[in-house]
């Protein structure tokens, strides 16, 4: 061995006997020696002598409990969101009952923070059983709809104002958001369709200078906020006609989804009376039924309109079966489409429900009825449902149909899609009316 490391060597373990002197003085030796066995070997074993010094030794073994308190941290931000919510919501005194919500929310949240597909089971679980499906809406599903309504309404409102709507063009039969809106057709009516708003409908940004708004059905969301049926049908009243005096329309066409069970509770006829006399303008209920939107004082040409409430159920046990087909009955074509006639013309096609060529979800039946020849063939199909799809813009292989996904909310039931906007032409020879008249067929 050379002498310069004999002389290193001996210098360091006189350092290290030096160091174990003043640690036994200054009773350090055991702590020491724990904190280098503690953070250099996490299986190291704690020696007899020290005994009450073990949970230094062993704290490798929280090493799991680590990981696991690694994903609360997601949830510190949203505490803070939460509790701002709270704030805003006592401030200003909206939805003042909700405003509780969104800080129980948090506690009943650990189910998304599961691994995979495990929390999404476990959530599906809840809501096929019964008994448990009243707690699962009030105690978890309200409280996190209405967080994140307030939570994501002013980003919402910044992304919708870059780009007001999704223009469809039917003669291209593509649709692309535009930043502005488009300039209109000479001769054509101009139609804004939305669907599935679930009372999110104050959030929306309505295009200002069309003519026609189509709602496609579920504006109502009674499992989350309960509301009597006159109620719900007050909501309506006002919508249309705020965006009556906001936005020009000069007609509002409803057609109800698998949500709207006041439709069923008050009747067509009671809603179609409510809806003469406390919107502006022309407003219709279609169920089950077609209009022609013409000019006034005019018996020919004209844009015709069809709308149905079917969709196809989402589960055997789901409360929301407004005006669905039963999974039994699935290939049935139901008799509201069956009744649109034969001879004429079919412009416009307005059902809840997608088709099955959209969405996996959608309708067989109604697919059938759109390959047949012998019913007339509309040029746009426009509904909604599904929310995975919002906003898709499909050209039907066969005939001269363009599908179109209308729904204005996502997944997490936020009012994030554009409207949809798209000019439905007259004929050659017709011009667009300055007033409009609705007729029925």
């Amino acid at each position: 061995m050379a002498p310069g490391t004999a002389r290193t060597s001996s210098s360091s373990s006189s350092s290290s006997r030096a160091a174990a002197a003043l640690d036994a003085s200054l009773g350090l030796g055991v702590r020491r020696s724990e904190s280098f066995a503690t953070f250099n070997n996490y299986s190291a074993q704690p020696p007899a002598s020290t005994t009450r010094h073990s949970s230094l030794v062993v704290q490798g073994s929280f090493e799991p409990w680590r990981r696991h308190f690694a994903r609360s941290y997601i949830l510190a931000p949203v505490l803070l969101l939460l509790a701002s919510t709270f704030l805003t919501a006592t401030v200003t005194k909206r939805d003042i009952r909700y405003a509780v919500g969104p800080v129980v929310a948090v506690f009943f949240s650990t189910p998304w923070l599961l691994r995979g597909n495990t929390g999404r089971k476990f959530l599906w679980w809840m809501m096929e059983r019964k008994p448990w499906r009243r707690f699962f809406f009030r105690m978890i599903w309200r409280p996190h709809i209405s967080a994140v309504a307030y939570l994501t309404a002013p980003l919402l409102a910044t992304k919708l104002a870059t780009r007001p709507c999704m223009h469809v063009c039917l003669e291209k039969r593509i649709g692309v958001c535009k930043a502005k809106t488009p300039a209109r057709l000479a001769r054509a009516i101009r139609f804004v369709a939305i669907s599935d708003t679930h009372t999110r409908h104050r959030f929306l940004q309505l295009p200002h200078g069309a003519d026609v708004l189509v709602h496609c059905g579920d504006f109502t969301m009674p499992e989350v906020y309960p509301a009597a049926h006159h109620e719900a049908l007050r909501q309506l009243c006002d919508f249309f006609a705020h965006a009556a005096r906001t936005c020009g329309f000069r007609c509002c066409i409803f057609v109800p989804g698998n949500h709207d069970k006041f439709v069923l509770g008050l009747g067509p006829r009671v809603v179609q009376e409510h809806l003469d006399k406390h919107v502006p303008c022309e407003a219709r209920l279609l169920v089950d039924a077609g209009i022609w939107l013409r000019a006034r004082g005019s018996e020919c040409g004209g844009v015709a309109l069809w709308g149905s409430p079917m969709s196809r159920a989402n589960s055997k046990s789901s409360p929301n079966d407004a005006f669905q087909t039963s999974y039994e009955k699935e290939h049935e074509v139901p008799q509201g489409v069956l009744d649109i006639p034969r001879e004429g013309k079919l412009d416009i096609l307005v059902t809840h429900g997608p088709p099955a060529s959209s969405d996996a979800r959608g309708c067989k039946s109604l697919d059938a009825v759109l390959d047949n020849h012998e019913i007339p063939q509309p040029r746009i199909h426009v509904f909604g449902h599904t929310h995975e799809g919002a906003g898709e813009v499909k050209a039907r292989s066969s005939g001269r149909c363009i599908a179109v996904n209308a729904t204005s909310i996502d997944l997490s039931f936020c009012a994030s899609q554009p409207p949809i906007l798209f000019d439905v032409p007259f004929g050659e020879r017709d011009e667009a009316p300055h007033q409009l008249e609705v007729v029925s067929f």
